[in-house]
């Protein structure tokens, strides 16, 4: 073939990669663009929680979660401001007044206050209930310290107690209890044995800010697991398939045996749970009976059903954490068991 000829086919090749590359590019910028306008995915939301959580969330040497000290940082509109103490909480003494009833809330996201104002969450909520008389045991005040940290579990509620328990001397100490505390148990106890290491999940971080980008990462996630929709963990399916689950009754008894770790890391404050798996007439039968034959108080919250739930109580369209109105709801179970049994 002349040469000639050869490099004209080469440069109608090359035209045609690049119309071809060009025309790839185009489309995938139309739909990037009518991701981001359309965002049918509430991928806007998605993103919001990931900046959120990069801004007041490490995790130090040790590994476990924590909130920044003194970040902020704003989510679903209302600004998060974590204190000098490390909790979403306003600044305390170690140790209450003489005539203080205190109040020490120990839990996850949920009491944490996440995506809700800082007086929407239940710990602030119960505190201005609380100080309305009668003020429990007859103190002049009423403070309730918020020692939450979102993706804490019963391990981090033991470890703290045990670390820092005693030296806050709360009257009353308040753990809570959500859905996933049970199936994370559960995984710890039923690790698989023979499943190779599961590759890295997720996008790079260069990547996240495509729309796009995160819609083909989600088709593959759905191809290669049993991905749910937000509101599963608040669905008759979900506790179907808990109490189905291998390591369900064994869990609930490791979540029974926690909890009086922790109550025994405070022995002078009343101690109680806060179960919020409850919903109608479901609850965690095996993990209820042992922490009654142990003494233990629970406080069975009572939550909507799972539509009603999603539909009214939740902060995002793909987050179910309480929005404020669910706050209120836990608030009002909490302080109405309060004034019921602290004396």
């Amino acid at each position: 073939m002349p040469p000639m000829i050869r490099s004209a086919r080469l440069r109608r090749a090359l035209r045609a990669s690049l119309l071809a590359a060009f025309g790839v590019l185009l489309a995938a910028g139309v739909l990037e663009l009518a991701l981001r306008v359309i965002d049918p995915f509430h991928d806007a939301e998605v993103a919001e929680r990931e900046r959120f959580a990069a801004q007041v969330l490490q995790r130090p040497g040790d590994g476990r979660l924590a909130l920044i000290p003194g970040s902020r940082g704003s989510l679903f509109g209302h600004l998060h401001v974590i204190g000098s103490s490390g909790f979403r909480t306003p600044d305390f003494a170690p140790a209450p007044a003489p005539d203080t009833f205190r109040v020490l809330v120990v839990g996850d996201s949920v009491a944490f206050g996440w995506g809700v104002a800082s007086d929407d969450a239940f710990p602030r909520v119960v505190e201005r209930d609380l100080s309305e008389p009668p003020r429990p045991l007859g103190r002049g005040r009423v403070e309730v310290v918020n020692a939450s940290t979102p993706g804490w579990g019963a391990p981090a509620y033991l470890e703290f107690l045990q670390q820092r328990g005693r030296e806050l001397a709360p009257d009353l100490v308040v753990v809570t209890l959500i859905s996933n505390d049970v199936t994370d148990v559960i995984e710890v106890l039923n690790p698989p044995s023979d499943a190779p290491p599961a590759p890295p999940a997720g996008l790079p971080g260069w990547l996240r800010w495509s729309r796009l980008a995160r819609v083909v990462d989600r088709a593959i996630e759905h191809l290669g697991s049993d991905s749910r929709r937000a509101d599963y963990l608040t669905s008759d399916v979900f506790f179907a398939e808990l109490r189905s689950a291998p390591g369900y009754e064994p869990a609930q008894r490791a979540l029974a045996e926690a909890f009086a770790a922790m109550r025994a890391a405070v022995p002078d404050s009343r101690f109680v749970v806060m179960d919020t798996v409850v919903a109608g007439d479901r609850q965690l039968d095996t993990l209820a009976g042992t922490l009654r034959e142990r003494g233990i108080d629970r406080l069975a919250v009572q939550m909507p059903p799972a539509e009603e739930y999603v539909e009214r109580y939740a902060v995002g369209a793909t987050d179910v954490h309480p929005n404020a109105a669910g706050h209120r709801l836990l608030a009002d179970q909490l302080t109405a068991w309060i004034r019921a049994n602290v004396h």
